[in-house]
């Protein structure tokens, strides 16, 4: 017999909070949607998983320990059965320490408690279900944000209607996954989702879910307020939502709330359909396995260090002179700058070169769920789509949702090609500093742990 729970809580940052996301903090202004965490549980009488989606950039990896922990204690559900993942957005708070500053202690201190509060609720929550497991289709929404120019060259976003892109550098994923979650009788209780693509729609200086909270709003306004709608955002690294042909049904702007609204509309419409077309059964057997490993930090050239410390010596001098004359202002008032963003690669570089001296590895996790005969992938990183394919292909399990920004956040993870290519995604930073081998070594471990699972069915 499986038992099911739901719960959600509200983890609205309060006004004023910096935005996380760009080069710089932006003090927010307002709230123009709620952040949430929603959490669905499932109980096949032996296993009991966890997974809470969050509506964040991203999520620590000592918050995550944190909110297992009390999970723990208050449930017993293990560590290891608990997922704890970020949709990504962009208008939410800082929530890791990969670019400068902007993280609130005051906000951070509480938010294990909430997340972990809704999966203790969720647990509560628990009575006698069904669950479905469907898959539907979307591609008018996401695209490869890496393209190959005429110069040979690639760029990342080289704009809309640019002449000289000659085509994408890589796919995308179009899969849309759906747990459909219902009590006895049908009626809906969770409407589980998980899509590719990046969160980084509305923009701006106002605090909003992006449009995985119009999504789950979408689905509520038919299914009813009492669904809970995690999302759980794919590999979604080198994809977003800019067509770069133009915008074609989309939005003129391609960008904002609106364009968010017409996203989150789509992605509802073709979850609603999954989840009213999927069978349910109250006979899932669940499983659970995961792994924690270390990844090198790449190194720092001693080229690059030399003109990080040149450039950055060269913009000391210019502020300094701006002091006394504002009219001298290196960036001219603007942080998104050619100027600011070049200081900005300067002292990224030195710093993950720091981070090597201090730290040559970093910490991964890699998390596989098996429910019923499917399965679900939790890694760490901003995976390139390539790689989520890779797994999915591979997987013994059909379907197989792979969600990225689970359980920590190690950056950007860029194919091995994209080293050799360039543009944003591979260029050294604290939110892309592994080496190129990184891909491959989560892909790998996740293909391990989903043949130990098969093993055990």
């Amino acid at each position: 017999m499986l038992r099911i729970g739901t719960a959600q809580a509200v983890i609205t940052p309060p006004i004023g909070t910096p935005l996380a996301g760009y080069f710089s903090p932006r003090p927010s202004q307002g709230i123009h949607d709620d952040l949430y965490c929603r959490a669905l549980v499932l109980d096949d009488g032996e296993t009991v998983l966890a997974h809470v989606a969050c509506d964040l950039i991203s999520v620590r990896r000592a918050l995550v320990a944190e909110v297992r922990r009390l999970v723990e204690e208050a449930t017993g559900i293990p560590g290891e059965r608990v997922a704890v993942s970020a949709t990504h957005i962009h208008t939410g708070p800082y929530t890791s320490r990969l670019l400068k500053g902007g993280t609130d202690s005051s906000y951070l201190a509480i938010l294990p408690r909430t997340i972990a509060g809704a999966v203790i609720a969720a647990y509560h929550s628990r009575s006698e279900g069904r669950l479905g497991i469907g898959s539907g289709h979307v591609e008018s929404i996401a695209f490869n944000r890496r393209y190959v120019m005429r110069d040979g060259g690639v760029r990342t976003n080289p704009g809309v209607l640019n002449p000289d892109i000659v085509a994408p550098a890589g796919p995308i994923d179009p899969q849309l996954g759906v747990l459909k979650a219902t009590d006895p009788a049908g009626n809906p209780r969770a409407l589980w989702v998980n899509y590719t693509v990046h969160t980084d729609v509305v923009g701006g200086e106002f605090i909003s879910a992006d449009y995985p909270g119009y999504l789950a709003r979408a689905v509520q306004a038919v299914l009813g307020p009492q669904v809970i709608v995690p999302y759980a955002n794919g590999a979604s690294g080198d994809l977003n939502h800019i067509n770069v042909k133009g915008p074609g049904a989309a939005p003129e702007e391609q960008r904002g709330q609106e364009h968010a609204r017409w996203m989150g509309t789509i992605l509802a419409g073709e979850a609603l359909r999954v989840f009213m077309e999927t069978p349910t059964t109250d006979e899932v057997r669940l499983d659970a396995a995961s792994e924690t490993f270390t990844i090198p930090v790449r190194e720092v050239p001693a080229d690059l260090q030399a003109w990080a410390r040149e450039r950055l010596a060269r913009a000391e001098a210019k502020r300094a002179a701006a002091e006394d004359d504002p009219a001298t202002d290196p960036y001219h008032g603007a942080v998104d700058s050619s100027e600011f963003v070049e200081d900005f690669y300067a002292w990224a570089a030195l710093q993950v070169a720091k981070e090597r001296e201090e730290e040559p590895e970093v910490t991964a996790e890699v998390q596989v769920f098996r429910i019923g005969d499917a399965a679900i992938c939790f890694n760490p990183a901003e995976l390139f789509v390539a790689f989520g394919l890779r797994m999915k292909e591979a997987s013994p399990f059909q379907p197989t949702f792979v969600v990225e920004l689970a359980n920590a956040c190690v950056g950007y993870v860029p194919t091995p090609e994209a080293f050799t290519q360039g543009g944003y995604e591979p260029r050294t930073a604290p939110s892309s500093k592994l080496v190129p081998e990184a891909g491959d070594q989560i892909t790998e471990v996740t293909l391990k742990l989903l043949r130990q699972l098969d093993a055990r069915r």
